[in-house]
Order: structure tokens, then sequence, then C-alpha cells
């Protein structure tokens, strides 16, 4: 709100000037100052120390306008109505006490005459007739000439009767009334700005305060976004974390099973050919057998002679050790065939079965103890085919090396 003074100047004719505003008074005696320092300074050094005193009196002005200039701002802003209105009487009271005796209003009507008595060589005396005659109702010492001349010029300025000056009274005391109009008006601008400033103000505190709650607001929303992002983000990355962890051991266990799913795989390819070859032995065999017996078999029924000779006992020895000759092939050949196709199934299974370790182990699917038996059916031996009935060493399997190792190896 726009701080309220009270004061008021009174010049040497009565005239009073009341401010309600501390940047009114300022201006107005920052006007006065400027209009009698440049009449003043218009003067040369030996006029001036002859100027009447009304001349001088704006280095009154001068100093209350530096010593409100003199107020810290921040200060200023923190004053009420009644601190401003003590520190503007302190002002009155140090530089303006003595307006009533020596300060004459730049906007008289008679001012510009006033100055214009400086022109005579007695100046100072001129202007003191002058200005008595227009302020009391007393005349001077009319035996001195520039006292005299003074009164005269008063006298012409207020009672000449001609139709020029007639004319001319009215029109200064026209200008006059517009002066004191402007005066007036030229006050209620001042209030009415002082009103808009504080308006003004009030305004801009309510959008500043506005405006900080909506950035504090914004300050705590952010806050808590980027909290609730960061607490997300975390979440998210200890998952991505386990997920790498699950991924990076799941690479680590293909590694350590893609050189057996591999050679699996080529058990299998080979068991594959040599079952084909095993079977193509046989059926050679069969059908050179059958041959063989069937044409010894027909010879026989015709009569023709046997190279073998049925009817000695060495011809019988002999057709024997043959047919068990055969029938120890095909016997033998059969057993190849069909343990090369079961090894080559046992294969392909322990394969997949390696395959199914890893998306397991991939799906956190399986434990401990299950691992242990994927793993030991995984890396026994088979117990098939031709070593079907071997009663050979059984060899130790994985799990077993692995406990073994794990325990600091045999003692002696």
């Amino acid at each position: 709100m726009t701080k309220k003074i009270d004061i008021r100047l009174t010049d040497v004719t009565g005239y009073t000037k009341k401010f309600e505003t501390l940047r009114e008074f300022r201006n107005f005696m920052k006007r006065e100052e400027a209009f009698w320092k440049k009449r003043y300074d218009a003067f040369s050094d030996d006029g001036a120390r002859r100027a009447h005193s009304h001349m001088r009196y704006h280095s009154n002005f001068q100093a209350a306008i530096s010593h409100i200039d003199s107020w810290d701002r921040k200060d200023l802003l923190k004053w009420n109505d009644e601190v401003l209105q003590q520190s503007v009487l302190q002002v009155h009271g140090q530089h303006l006490h003595g307006a009533s005796s020596g300060w004459l209003y730049s906007g008289h009507p008679f001012t510009p005459v006033y100055v214009d008595c400086h022109n005579h060589e007695h100046g100072h005396k001129v202007a003191e007739a002058f200005i008595k005659f227009m302020t009391t109702p007393h005349v001077g010492n009319l035996s001195d000439a520039a006292a005299f001349l003074g009164t005269m010029r008063a006298y012409e300025f207020l009672h000449q009767d001609s139709d020029l000056v007639k004319r001319r009274v009215a029109e200064r005391r026209s200008l006059a009334r517009l002066r004191s109009r402007l005066d007036e008006s030229y006050s209620e601008l001042f209030t009415e700005v002082e009103a808009f400033k504080g308006d003004f103000k009030k305004w801009d505190d309510g959008i500043r305060k506005e405006w900080m709650e909506c950035s504090e607001i914004a300050v705590n929303d952010h806050a808590e976004l980027l909290d609730s992002h960061k607490t997300d983000f975390d979440t998210r990355l200890e998952a991505w974390q386990k997920q790498i962890g699950d991924l990076e051991k799941m690479y680590e266990e293909k590694l350590r099973l893609s050189m057996p799913a591999k050679y699996w795989k080529d058990a299998s390819s080979r068991f594959r050919t040599q079952g084909y070859f095993a079977i193509s032995a046989l059926i050679l065999t069969v059908l050179i057998g059958v041959w063989f017996f069937a044409d010894l078999y027909s010879k026989w029924l015709g009569g023709e002679g046997v190279p073998l000779g049925f009817g000695s006992i060495q011809g019988v020895v002999l057709l024997g050790t043959i047919i068990a000759a055969f029938a120890y092939l095909v016997r033998t050949f059969g057993r190849i065939t069909f343990s090369c196709f079961h090894l080559m199934r046992d294969a392909e299974e322990r394969r997949q079965l390696t395959y199914l370790y890893l998306s397991l182990s991939r799906k956190d699917r399986i434990d401990e103890s299950s691992r242990d038996i994927v793993l030991q059916a995984l890396f026994s031996r088979s117990e098939s085919g031709l070593l079907g009935m071997d009663s050979s060493p059984t060899l130790p399997n994985a799990i077993d090396l692995v406990k073994e190792s794990s325990r600091g190896g045999p003692k002696a």
C-alpha cells in the first residue's frame, strides 16, 4: 500500500502547499530548487553575493533532498506511515523550518518581477522593497532610491489603472488560477499514481505469492515423480540384474553342456552309420547262407555229388561247422545291429535331456536335487547292446566325481 504523510510548506506570502506522499514532496522541492538555483547561478559572483535572501533558499531544498535520498530503500519499504511521517518531519525541522520567512514560491505571478529586480545595481534592496510591499501593507523607507524603485514596481504590478494594466492584471489573475488548478491537478495526479502503485504492488505481491505456491507445488510434484521413477527404476534394475545373472548362469551351463551335446549328436550319427553297415552285413550274410544251403540241398535231393560228402563223418562235421559259423555270424551281426540302433537312440535321448535341462535352468524350475538327478542321467553308462551282459567294473559318474573333489580328494 502507498504510505501517507501530512506535510505543509508555507512561503513568505502565506501560500501553503500540502503533501500527502513522499514522492510528491520530493518532486516539488526538486522543482523549486532547480528554479531558484538557475536564477541564482545566472548572477555574477559579485551579484550572487548581493542577491536577496529568498534567492539563496534553494540550498535548503537541496539539503532536504540529499537527506531523503540518503535513506536506504530497503528500510524505507519496511517503514509504516507513522515512522515515515516522523522521518519527514525530522527533515522538515532540520532544513525547512524557516520556509515561512525565507522561501518564495516560484509559481506566484509576481515572482518573475521579483527576480528582475536584481538587474538593478542595488538589486537586493529593490527586491526587498518589492517583496515587502507585496507581502505586507507597510511601505519601506522611500528616501532610498532602490527601496523607492522596488515599491513603485510593486505598486505598478498591483494598482496601475490603465486599460493595459487592467488587462494584464486580469490575465495574471487568470494565470494564477490556472496555476493553482494545475498544482491541485498535479497533487491529485500524484495521489492517483501512488494509489495505482499501491494497487499494482498488491497485485504483484499476490501474483508472486501464487507463483511461489505453484512453483513449490511443481517442485514437490517433480520430487515425488522423481522418487517414484527412481523406485521403479531400482526395481526394474534389480529385476534386470537378476535376469542377467540367470542368463549368465544359463550361458555357463550351455557352455559346459554344449560339448557333451555335440558329442552325443556325433555319437548318434556314428551309431546310425554303424547300424546301417551292420544290418547290411547281416542281410548279406543271410542271403549268402540261404543261397549256399539252398544250392547244397537241391544237389543233395537230385542225387548229385555233394562236395562236402555227407556220407562221411568228416563231411558231417564240416557241414555242422559251417552251419554253426553261419549261425554265429547271423547272431553277431544281429546283436551289433540292435546295439548300434539302441546306442543311437540313447545318444539322442541324452541330447534332448541336455536341452531339457537348459530350458528348466532358464525358467528357474529346477532345484538342486532335480539337477543332480538330471546330471546323473546324462552322464551314466549305457547298459545295453553288446555290453548288456558285460561284467566289467562300473565307472564313476560325474556327480560322484564332483562330490569326491569337494571333499579334498581320497585320503592315503
